[in-house]
């Protein structure tokens, strides 16, 4: 039963839509902080350019981590009241 249960919990999590606009305004903090600090994605070459700079990789990091650990902070403290706990200890299984 648990495992049935946690399996289509996951199948609805690997299916949340996120807009596009949630995620372009994020890529726009980022990118406003980069211009900021000078930081470029890639290198010119004499064939285009060379990614992934290491400057590049770690900020983006660091800022995809920051709004990870924002995000998963605010859901240890704000949640709905129906979903506060369980009623009964039949109610987890």
């Amino acid at each position: 039963m648990k495992n049935d249960k946690m399996a289509a919990i996951s199948k609805d999590i690997i299916h949340v839509e996120i807009e596009d606009e949630i995620i372009e305004k994020l890529n726009e903090k980022f990118y406003e902080i980069a211009r900021k600090h000078g930081i470029k994605w890639g290198t010119k070459v004499e064939n285009g350019t060379a990614g992934a700079n290491f400057e590049w990789t770690i900020a983006k990091d660091f800022f995809l981590h920051t709004i990870f650990n924002k995000l998963q902070y605010d859901s240890m403290f704000h949640y709905p009241e129906d979903l506060k706990h369980y009623d009964e200890e039949e109610d987890i299984e």
